[in-house]
């Protein structure tokens, strides 16, 4: 299966929507949305996991890079509205308390804008 992505700024925040399967093959799409958003100097993204189906290690680590870039950059990265199965994987990977995992992408939005870092466990 393929991945859709899309992007819209809400609040000087960059929402990058993913829908399908984000794996080996999909994951230099991923870092290339981003970095696209990134080039154009946004510093706060809200990944919306919504329609994400499936997401293997190599997903995992395009989150975990650009958390690094876009912290190391005073920025934020958060992940928002995870499926049950993307959620879990998460959860197993010791994630979902690192991003900051919020239930819907408003929540995530108005967190990244104007609220304090998640701590890290």
């Amino acid at each position: 299966m393929s991945l859709t992505i899309g992007v819209d700024e809400r609040d000087n925040v960059a929402v990058v929507s993913v829908d399908g399967e984000l794996d080996l093959a999909t994951a230099p799409e991923l870092a290339a949305a981003i970095d696209g958003q990134v080039a154009e100097g946004r510093v706060y993204v809200v990944l919306d996991l919504t329609a994400l189906s499936f997401c293997d290690s190599a997903g995992l680590r395009v989150f975990v890079r650009y958390r690094r870039q876009l912290e190391e950059a005073g920025g934020r990265f958060v992940v928002a509205a995870p499926s049950p199965m993307v959620r879990r994987v998460l959860e197993i990977s010791g994630l979902a308390e690192m991003f900051g995992s919020y239930a819907t992408v408003d929540e995530a939005v108005e967190a990244v804008s104007s609220g304090p870092l998640p701590a890290e466990s």
